[in-house]
């Protein structure tokens, strides 16, 4: 694939050129996207109906494809899996409520039960960790395991990159939003490596993620809005975290300076008597794809003893 120019931003949206790769469900006024087993589906087909399923959600910025190239065809091997653009990312149409976790797990909860499904193995990755924890703290009953990578569980001190502080401001926010697609290459680059530091970034990772979906105006108001009201749910969740029954793998990169293991996986896991922590030595915000066999190794732990 050649490298996206200006003139292609400024002419075609970037949902032309990064098409859906799976099934869509009726959802709301909209749909969720999904991918099942990295195999194209449909909603009606109830595929996988009556096992436990895995869900994947993705993070930040963040949508199925993500998985599609990393834990979904690990964990499928042994699993029925399903990953699924979040409400407003990748081809998942944006909900009422979407800016917060509560709306988000409504709206995923509905689709995968016109799936067929009401109780599966929930892993998410970073900001979806926040999604997934939200989730099992409100429908315990659909959780058989939680997985949580590089996730968002703690109280961080509510602080935000510069980057995400402007998205504070509403008619800022607007403005750079109108401005993403048209982000310099430099800029991209920079933040892919700052994400996946400290390995590189694999190769083709940015066009196979289809990263340009990121930086469509809608979904990145909604990714910065998502970003700056997490602080104050993460505070209301963390006292309930005693209430979580259920096994819980802890998967974490010591050397994660997006989401810092000493500040959220080492503190939940005091709190979780069900959870097991596994921290991968060097590694960075993004073990799902440096460290895939032990991230899918300890979520299958997880998966067992449920």
């Amino acid at each position: 694939m050649r490298e996206t120019t200006f003139f292609d931003r400024l002419t075609i949206g970037p949902a032309a050129r990064i098409g859906s790769i799976g099934g869509m469900i009726a959802a709301d006024s909209g749909v969720v996207h999904y991918l099942a087993d990295g195999r194209r589906t449909t909603a009606g087909s109830l595929e996988g109906a009556g096992s436990t399923p895995v869900v994947l959600l993705h993070g930040a910025s963040g949508n199925l494809r993500d998985f599609a190239i990393s834990l979904l065809p690990s964990l499928a091997r042994h699993r029925h899996t399903i990953a699924l653009d979040r409400p407003g990312f990748g081809h998942s149409s944006r909900a009422a409520g979407s800016d917060l976790l509560s709306g988000q797990v409504r709206v995923l909860r509905r689709a995968l039960r016109r799936l067929g499904h009401r109780r599966y193995h929930l892993v998410g990755h970073s900001y979806g960790g926040a999604v997934a924890l939200d989730w099992a703290l409100r429908h315990p009953e659909d959780v058989a395991s939680l997985g949580l990578v590089s996730a968002v569980s703690m109280d961080w001190g509510g602080h935000l990159a510069p980057f995400y502080r402007l998205g504070r401001l509403a008619g800022l926010r607007f403005l750079v939003s109108q401005m993403a697609p048209f982000a310099p290459e430099r800029f991209v680059a920079q933040t892919l490596q700052g994400v996946f530091a400290p390995a590189p970034v694999p190769e083709r990772y940015r066009e196979e993620a289809g990263i340009e979906l990121a930086l469509r105006p809608a979904t990145f108001r909604l990714n910065q809005r998502q970003i700056t009201t997490l602080y104050p749910q993460i505070l209301e969740q963390v006292p309930q975290y005693g209430r979580l029954r259920c096994p819980v793998a802890i998967v974490h990169g010591t050397a994660d300076e997006i989401v810092p293991a000493a500040v959220h996986a080492g503190p939940l896991a005091e709190r979780l008597s069900t959870a097991r922590l596994t921290l991968l030595p060097g590694a960075g915000h993004m073990p799902h794809h440096t460290h895939r066999e032990a991230v899918t190794e300890a979520l299958l732990a997880a998966m067992a003893e449920a």
